[in-house]
């Protein structure tokens, strides 16, 4: 994400907080479909050729934990229920502070321009640090199940 943009992870309807770290994979499987009856005579040569197939996505993001923990504790226990969530990813820029706080009910009071990244996941990991000096975070990791939808946030 660029410098100036906030990423912010939604759940359920809940915004969870302002990543500090994250990663967004979106990757396509792909199949051969070079056969042997037309190898030498394609386009491609010698060459192998392939089409898109499958593609899958998903997210590993960390967060600094609220005061209280509840969004550290709501999340433990979307993980818990084992079903596919309702996620949000929200890649906004000039975002104003969240109201309510993190892992309450929390909204976006404003943001310019961005992308919208949501789907349905499965929280497969969450992890808890509590460093001696320093913010606790949170880690956690989805795994997208179904269609990723990508829209303009204006």
């Amino acid at each position: 994400m660029k410098k100036g943009k906030d990423l912010m992870l939604k759940i359920a309807g809940t915004i969870y907080g302002y990543a500090t770290d994250c990663q967004f994979n979106v990757t396509t499987d792909t199949t051969e479909v070079t056969t042997t009856k037309y190898k030498r005579s394609n386009a491609a040569g010698k060459f192998k050729e392939f089409e898109p197939d499958i593609t899958s996505w998903d997210v590993n993001s960390s967060y600094v934990v609220a005061e209280d923990e509840a969004d550290y504790k709501a999340l433990v226990e979307k993980q818990l229920e084992g079903v596919a969530i309702d996620v949000e990813f929200l890649d906004v820029k000039d975002a104003t502070s969240m109201t309510n706080g993190a892992g309450a009910t929390g909204s976006i009071d404003a943001a310019t321009a961005g992308i919208k990244y949501s789907g349905k996941a499965i929280i497969t990991s969450i992890q808890l640090s509590a460093p001696t000096d320093g913010d606790a975070t949170f880690s956690i990791q989805l795994q997208g199940t179904g269609t990723l939808t990508v829209a303009t946030i204006s």
